[in-house]
Order: structure tokens, then C-alpha cells, then sequence
């Protein structure tokens, strides 16, 4: 009879990853037409749904992130420097308590960034364009850190057409 022997004497638990790992899985998955960009640890993602500063810092419950929040202010007006019309900048803390009125849990970033319908696809495409030319820098850097851009994101990338306006 042969007795089985543990491989490990050590238990190893599982890291679960912290909300900024969390939310960089999320983004990545996102559909191919989503625009993505960087800044510390503040993530822009542009689509169809709108334009969103999303922070994934841990913060107090009830204080006012106020970098999301300038972020999006300086956001949208490098945007209004570069398009006729320009689409508003949402800013939240991304989560894992219960959201509130500037918080939203991870499990609803990608409905949060992808439904509905306020940005036209020409529009997204220029904002895209924009990031990845490098209009929108600083305080954007276009992409995810760390992570590879599919070659599908190279290939539907429009030309730029600055200047837009």
C-alpha cells in the first residue's frame, strides 16, 4: 500500500488582487472600440457610454476624491480644445463597498462605461485618436501600463485629424 505524501508542508493562500488590480482585468477585457488611457492610478476610458475618470485608490468612505475630480476637469477641457462638442468627463471611485453617489463598486464598471448611448463612434474614434497621438498628454497616457495593446486597437485606429475643431 503506498501512503500519499503532502508536496508542500506550507499552506499557501491565495492573494486576491487589490481594486487596482481588479480594475485593470476589467478595462482589459473591455471590447476592442473601448479607448483607454493612464495617469498614476487613475484610469480614462472613452466610449460610447461616455468619458470616465475611474479611481481605484482606496479612499475614506464620504471624502471627495479630488484627483478623479480635477482630472476630469482637466480632461474635458484639453478635450474642448480639440473638438466642437465635447462630452462630459465622469469621474468615481471604483470600489468594493456599496456605491454611493461618487463610488462604484468593480462588478459595475463595464456596464457603467458601456451602456448607453451619449458619444457618438466618430466622436470616440477622435478621442482615441487623440490619446494615442499624444494630444491629451499630460496628464493621459494612452493604453494600459503594463499591458499590451491588441493589434486589433493599432489596426482601427483612425489618422489623426488634429486639429479637429
Amino acid at each position: 500500500m503506498t501512503v500519499g505524501r503532502r508536496a508542500d508542508r506550507n499552506d499557501v493562500i491565495a492573494r486576491s488582487p487589490d481594486i487596482h488590480d481588479r480594475l485593470e482585468d476589467i478595462l482589459f477585457a473591455l471590447p476592442i472600440g473601448v479607448g483607454t488611457a493612464h495617469h498614476g492610478r487613475q484610469r480614462l476610458v472613452v466610449s460610447t457610454g461616455g468619458v470616465f475618470v475611474l479611481d481605484p485608490t482606496v479612499s475614506v468612505p464620504g471624502s471627495i476624491p479630488g484627483t478623479a475630480a480635477q482630472l476630469a476637469i482637466v480632461t474635458r477641457e484639453k478635450l474642448a480644445e480639440r473638438l466642437r462638442w465635447v462630452p462630459f468627463v465622469d469621474w468615481f471611485v471604483v470600489t468594493e463597498d456599496e456605491p454611493s453617489t461618487s463610488h462604484i463598486p468593480a462588478d459595475l464598471v463595464e456596464s457603467t462605461v458601456l451602456e448607453g448611448h451619449c458619444v457618438d463612434e466618430a466622436t470616440v474614434r477622435r478621442i482615441r485618436a487623440l490619446l494615442e497621438f499624444g494630444e491629451l498628454t499630460p496628464p493621459w497616457h494612452p493604453g494600459l501600463p503594463d499591458r499590451l495593446v491588441p493589434d486589433e486597437f493599432i489596426r482601427t485606429m483612425p489618422a489623426p485629424e488634429i486639429p479637429i475643431i
